[in-house]
C-alpha cells in the first residue's frame, strides 16, 4: 500500500471493510492517512458484500 501512494499520488482509494476483522484495519489506515481512503455513504463499506 506504501508503494502505491507513492505511485499514485492523491489517488483516492474506495474501501469496503465487510469483514468486522478488517474494519479495525482500515480504521488504522484511514487515521494514518486521512482523505485518501472513503468508505462512501455506508460506514460499513457495500451491503452487498456483507455476509
Amino acid at each position: 500500500m506504501s508503494r502505491l501512494r507513492r505511485d499514485l499520488p492523491g489517488y483516492r482509494w474506495a474501501i469496503t471493510p465487510e469483514y468486522p476483522a478488517a474494519r479495525a484495519f482500515w480504521e488504522a489506515i484511514r487515521t494514518a492517512h486521512p482523505g485518501e481512503y472513503d468508505l462512501g455513504a455506508n460506514p460499513l463499506g457495500c451491503t452487498h458484500l456483507l455476509f
